[in-house]
């Protein structure tokens, strides 16, 4: 069985459903022409085979299918898609894969290089294709999640470093004030407060630069 089709170049190829009836091993081609898909869709072509008897139609069987050939033009291509299938005599259905999203169904022909095996009908319908959704939605979350969570630390940094420059602000205020204290009554420490001024300046210069780290 051959599937072909004629598409513009951006397409993909999107899981599709046949139908076939008919009665012996046989193979057939069609052509059908397609766009970009939509990424939520899934064309379901039916195609109906039919042979010298007449019999109740089976349940569907799904065919592996291959593109077998593939002709570029200008503005488009001719896309032809092959697969083999067994089919009891009477009535017979098959899935086909591999069909652009927005595949024209009028441009879709099937041909069947079985004699006994005659093409009856062919359709289309289209299915959401939901696990494929909801997968890209849960990534997407996640994503935007774990976003939200290195913001919400870069936040924290910020307020630490301001918290501590503020607190470093008062250190220096009251060591002045003392300081000035010490110096009229001439008990002032020049040792101590030397000390003291560089461990302020240590702390405040790395609250600095956790700040400025991350401008806001």
């Amino acid at each position: 069985m051959r599937f072909a089709w004629t598409s513009p170049f951006r397409f993909r190829c999107r899981p599709c459903e046949a139908r076939a009836i008919g009665g012996t091993p046989s193979r057939a081609r069609c052509t059908a022409v397609g766009d970009i898909p939509m990424k939520s869709r899934i064309p379901a072509i039916a195609a109906t085979l039919l042979t010298t008897s007449l019999l109740a139609a089976p349940l569907a069987q799904a065919l592996e299918s291959r593109i077998d050939a593939v002709t570029v033009y200008p503005r488009g291509a001719d896309v032809t898609r092959i697969a083999r299938v067994s089919l009891t005599p009477g009535a017979n259905s098959v899935l086909l894969e591999g069909f652009p999203g927005d595949i024209d169904l009028g441009r879709l022909t099937a041909v069947v290089e079985n004699q006994k095996v005659e093409v009856r009908s062919i359709r289309m319908d289209v299915r959401e294709q939901r696990d494929a959704y909801d997968a890209e939605v849960r990534r997407l979350q996640a994503a935007i999640t774990e976003v939200k969570d290195a913001i919400q630390a870069i936040d924290d940094e910020i307020a630490i470093a301001e918290f501590q420059l503020k607190f470093l602000e008062g250190l220096v205020q009251d060591s002045a004030s003392r300081e000035r204290r010490e110096a009229v009554s001439g008990q002032a420490d020049v040792a101590s407060w030397q000390q003291a001024m560089d461990s302020i300046g240590r702390g405040a210069g790395t609250a600095m630069e956790k700040k400025t780290k991350y401008p806001q």
